[in-house]
């Protein structure tokens, strides 16, 4: 694909702006040693996921974001992965710290058991990529 039919396709496939993306409030993180905040991370290239352990579909676009955090992080990048609950197994956080273990995960993951940030982002899917 040349740059014409690039930007032509870019353009015609604009993602809707929903406004200023709330803040990300969790206490407990995994791969980090302290809580990310958006209002510090101003002027970065930003993807949350909403994802939880268990779902089939989460689990098959691990793998793609691994490979773009992985890319990208240099650059300024920065991919958190927002763990909300589905299951109460998946509230344990000793089964989330395993299963991002297992994964291979290597980017921030934010514990959302109270769902805070989940109503936050008016989510209703997992998984659900925002860009920022």
């Amino acid at each position: 694909m040349n740059s014409k039919s690039f930007s032509m396709h870019a353009e015609s496939s604009a993602l809707p702006d929903l406004g200023p993306a709330p803040e990300l409030t969790n206490s407990v993180w995994l791969n980090t040693d302290s809580p990310l905040r958006l209002s510090d991370l101003r002027g970065k290239v930003v993807g949350v996921e909403m994802w939880t352990f268990g779902c089939v579909n989460c689990q098959h676009v691990i793998p793609s974001l691994k490979s773009w955090y992985a890319q990208y992080k240099d650059q300024g990048f920065v991919l958190i992965g927002n763990h909300f609950p589905e299951f109460s197994y998946e509230r344990d956080l000793g089964n989330v710290r395993e299963a991002v273990q297992k994964a291979g995960i290597e980017y921030p993951v934010a514990q959302d058991n109270d769902g805070a940030t989940w109503r936050a982002y008016h989510n209703g899917y997992w998984p659900t990529l925002y860009l920022i």
